[in-house]
């Protein structure tokens, strides 16, 4: 996938791979460029890129090892969402956040635990994010264990992330 020339992406390129598998579609809310449904569409975990503009132009190593050491959430998550398992990364040569996160989620009378893996970055004024989320699983410990089946392709999605305007 390409961001190039898409409507949503403010003028800003970033590509990565998924799996052929995962039904791709366009994001329903504004920063959402794209999402990817699992088994060709019909399963429980999500995969979105999301692109808008950042406050500053780049995200430098401190402000990562902050929130890595902080374990303060605050801005990145909804309220009452849970963040855990935090760790600086690279992606493209970018410093990255990623980190796994529990967020509650309200439809219709229905509530919702939504268990994710998030990589965040800011390149040229613009964040990028990458989430891998899952609804899989009836109680906490099934939707963690279906969390960490999912992270390993979640990296590997990540790692295949490229900056162009970099180079």
């Amino acid at each position: 996938f390409s961001s190039a020339g898409h409507a949503k992406s403010t003028g800003f390129e970033v590509s990565l791979k998924v799996p052929r598998s995962w039904k791709s579609q366009e994001g329903d809310r504004p920063h959402i460029v794209q999402k990817w449904m699992s088994q060709d569409g019909t399963g429980k975990m999500t995969i979105m890129l999301q692109i808008h503009d950042a406050p500053v132009a780049d995200l430098a190593r401190e402000d990562v090892d902050e929130i890595v050491t902080s374990g303060d959430y605050t801005g990145i998550l909804p309220e009452g969402g849970r963040g855990f398992d935090a760790a600086r990364v690279v992606l493209d040569a970018r410093e990255a956040l990623r980190f796994d996160s529990v967020i509650s989620a309200e439809r219709l009378d229905k509530t919702y635990q939504i268990h994710g893996r998030s990589y965040m970055t800011i390149v040229e004024g613009r964040f990028v994010s990458l989430q891998c989320q899952t609804l899989r699983g009836e109680t906490e410990e099934a939707r963690l264990e279906a969390l960490r089946a999912l992270a390993p392709l979640c990296d590997l999605i990540a790692n295949t992330m490229v900056f162009p305007a970099q180079y």
